[in-house]
């Protein structure tokens, strides 16, 4: 006879606390815009900067950049380097992929 075993997942595959950031990400659909989704990261407590910079990430892929509020954009610190960096990134992608 089998007997019933209690299976309790290795640390390692447990949510890590920075998947915290995504919560944001995931309601995110229902405000539908990235200012919404970032200031929501922000302001949940703990590392509020790092949780907003990797909800802002996702949400500029999905939004893109032109959703960014312009008064965050053009408060920017070396605003030029950072957009022509963000220009040449598709060229790198489709470098690494063959294309």
């Amino acid at each position: 006879m089998l007997q019933r075993t209690r299976i309790h997942p290795a640390p390692s595959l447990r949510a890590p606390r920075r998947l915290r950031s995504l919560r944001p990400w995931t309601a995110s659909p229902h405000s539908g815009n990235f200012r919404d989704a970032v200031l929501i990261s922000a302001n949940l407590g703990g590392n509020g900067d790092v949780v907003a910079a990797t909800c802002g990430a996702l949400a500029g892929a999905h939004y893109t950049a032109g959703t960014i509020p312009a008064s965050w954009r053009n408060s920017l610190i070396k605003k030029q380097l950072i957009e022509s960096t963000a220009d040449r990134l598709p060229a790198h992608a489709l470098l690494d992929v063959g294309g």
